[in-house]
């Protein structure tokens, strides 16, 4: 079995986990007193969402969905103006399904970029995850270091954000494409068949990977320390108990091939690890970095 790591950014750390402990996670982050932690979470059930990044507040969805349905009728209304079925059409589209993706997208850019009390963003924690992965894996394996994290790439076609950017393109070309059915039969077929594949193309090698920059801001060596450290936590908490996932566990995964997925692990307990309860939790603190010596 190849070894697989998922990862997901936070407003305080990174969630690890792997395909060698299904269900189980590793959450690394900084507690208040601005100290690392790596909190070890051994599947008891436990759930773990892959391809899901932290989502937007209740508030802000009713909000976009309010202002969509606003821009939605406007858009309507000035489109029935042009007497153009294919305008009526796209406008239609974009302004009851479409609007309210890229509303959506927008709150999140500005969630992901906000800072929180403590001046860190999930946009860095993104950026750090990401480019600790892309060494961990151009290394085989093996957890990197800072140098050789800063000289890996931030773009990864496991991120949480993949889909979600995807959508958005997907309703801003798929507007476009209703907008040309007015044109000649045969360009509109071509223009909509190179959409087809552009977009199944997409989804297959997600070539649209660089628009994960929206989202990201250059990390500080105290968030590459922190997802380094993650890493290393996440392997050791794999030598520990990856013989506890035998007859004794049960492991169900359900999802798409869209990237979500969801884990459920029960644990019964294991005689090597001396552990007999379903749920192990082990915290481990590390000496936190000072700020005055971020880069």
């Amino acid at each position: 079995m190849q070894k697989k790591i998922f990862a997901r950014s936070n407003q305080n750390g990174i969630d690890f986990c792997s395909n060698v402990l299904e269900g189980s996670e590793l959450k690394a982050y900084f507690n208040d007193n601005d100290e690392f932690v790596a909190e070890k979470r051994l599947a008891g059930p436990t759930f773990f969402l892959k391809g899901i990044p932290i989502g937007i507040s209740g508030e802000a969805r009713k909000r976009n969905k309010k202002v969509g349905l606003a821009i939605g009728i406007a858009l309507m209304v000035l489109s029935i103006l042009t007497l153009e079925f294919s305008i009526v059409l796209a406008a239609f589209y974009f302004g009851f399904l479409g609007v309210k993706e890229v509303l959506n997208f927008i709150s999140l850019v500005k969630l992901y970029r906000t800072p929180n009390e403590k001046g860190r963003t999930i946009a860095k924690f993104l950026a750090a995850k990401q480019k600790v992965l892309n060494a961990y894996a151009k290394k085989d394996n093996s957890v990197p270091n800072t140098e050789e994290v800063k000289k890996a790439l931030p773009f990864s076609k496991d991120c949480e954000l993949q889909s979600t950017i995807r959508s958005v393109v997907h309703v801003v070309l798929f507007t476009g494409v209703l907008c040309l059915s007015a044109l000649d039969t045969w360009l509109y077929l071509g223009v909509a068949i190179a959409y087809l594949i552009l977009y199944a193309f997409e989804t297959k090698f997600s070539f649209l990977r660089f628009l994960q920059i929206i989202f990201m801001q250059k990390p500080t060596d105290k968030e590459i320390a922190l997802a380094i450290e993650g890493l290393r936590e996440l392997e050791i908490m794999e030598s520990e108990f990856g013989e506890c996932f035998g007859e004794d566990s049960i492991v169900i995964s359900f999802g798409d091939d869209g990237g979500f997925v969801m884990t459920m692990a029960m644990h019964f307990g294991c005689e090597e690890s001396g552990e007999d309860e379903e749920t192990v939790v082990i915290k481990e603190h590390i000496e936190a970095y000072d700020d005055d010596d971020e880069a």
